[in-house]
């Protein structure tokens, strides 16, 4: 899923979890999207793990950008490209 649209689902779910508590006390928009909000925000903070991982690896390969690199997705595959 791309990055973008993780956030704007965060914030979906961030708007509708506040809306439930604050007007009338709705319990199912409550569970629902506070689920929605808490596991959007766990793909969030593993966004950043494996973004900051792969730079980390970009750094000790002496890889800045150019020539060849290797990203390790969530799924442990690793893909390499060639410049």
């Amino acid at each position: 899923m791309p990055f973008w649209l993780s956030v704007a689902n965060f914030l979906n779910g961030l708007c509708w979890t506040s809306y439930a508590l604050i007007h009338p006390f709705d319990i199912y928009v409550l569970i629902s999207n506070g689920i929605g909000a808490i596991s959007e925000l766990v793909q969030l903070i593993l966004y950043a793990y494996y973004y900051s991982r792969k730079e980390e690896c970009n750094e000790q390969n002496g890889d800045h950008g150019h020539g060849h690199g290797h990203v390790t997705k969530p799924t442990g595959v690793e893909v390499g490209w060639h410049l």
